[in-house]
């Protein structure tokens, strides 16, 4: 009888260990796919702007933002448009200035809801060689009360890129 006892409590204990790892991994694939879908996202538009647009980014603090001059997806009549990156109750969202169906500038938010940005900075480069560059830096982490399974999925990325397009 005690033997299993002993054997049901290595059962359960085991499957709790389990079911608590699997939890974590899922958290921490929750933050890293974010964090790498915001770099991939924010590297691609910087890459194809023609510049970066200094009067509204904000560099150096958390939550910065990013505006960059564009040429794509240009509204009716424009020459050049622009898109933004910035931070908004924890989620991180690019608008384009390009204007929509209804007459408003469109914004998407990138991250999902289950996770949080905790840091946001962007960082300008200037280099007389190879044109502005945008080093970029996100901290993401799982949204969630419990304070080790948010530091636990704690995910942060850094990369940099520079404007492929820029004309001095």
């Amino acid at each position: 009888m005690s033997l299993i006892v002993v054997i049901g409590s290595i059962t359960v204990a085991t499957a709790v260990k389990t079911i608590s790892a699997a939890s974590r991994i899922r958290m921490m694939t929750a933050s890293l796919d974010n964090a790498r879908r915001s770099i991939y996202s924010i590297s691609q538009e910087v890459a194809r702007a023609s510049d970066i647009y200094s009067p509204t980014s904000e560099f150096l603090s958390s939550p910065g933002q990013l505006s960059l001059v564009t040429t794509r997806d240009l509204p009716e009549g424009e020459t050049q448009t622009y898109v933004d990156f910035f931070v908004d109750d924890g989620h991180l969202y690019m608008k384009r200035e390009s204007i929509n169906f209804d007459g408003m500038a469109s914004s998407e938010q990138i991250t999902a809801e289950n996770v949080v940005v905790e840091n946001m900075t962007f960082m300008y480069i200037s280099d007389a060689i190879f044109g502005p560059a945008v080093r970029i830096q996100i901290t993401v982490a799982y949204d969630t009360n419990d304070r080790v399974e948010r530091d636990l999925s704690r995910i942060n990325l850094v990369a940099t890129r520079s404007i492929r397009a820029y004309a001095p």
